[in-house]
């Protein structure tokens, strides 16, 4: 069995706007999402779409990752990598 895929902020953002979140489900059953990724979400507060629908979204897992590699912060890319 395949791991499930792992999903940073981009695609959960345009896709929760797009109210096409569920889209995702058709290459997993379950989504694991770096904790720093819903961090940056939920940052947005409880009245932002996107952060709502990771709430009512059961089958997007908040999993831990390794630090991201010093190399990869010096692009300046954000938590939500």
């Amino acid at each position: 069995m395949a791991e499930p895929p792992v999903v940073n902020a981009s695609p959960l953002i345009f896709l929760a706007r797009a109210g096409l979140l569920d889209l995702l489900r058709l290459i997993a059953e379950t989504v694991m999402v770096p904790t720093s990724v819903t961090t940056v979400i939920q940052r947005r507060g409880p009245v932002d779409i996107i952060a709502q629908a990771l709430q009512n979204t059961t089958w997007v897992v908040a999993v831990e990752y390794p630090p991201i590699p010093l190399l990869i912060q010096a692009w300046d890319l954000g938590e939500g990598v």
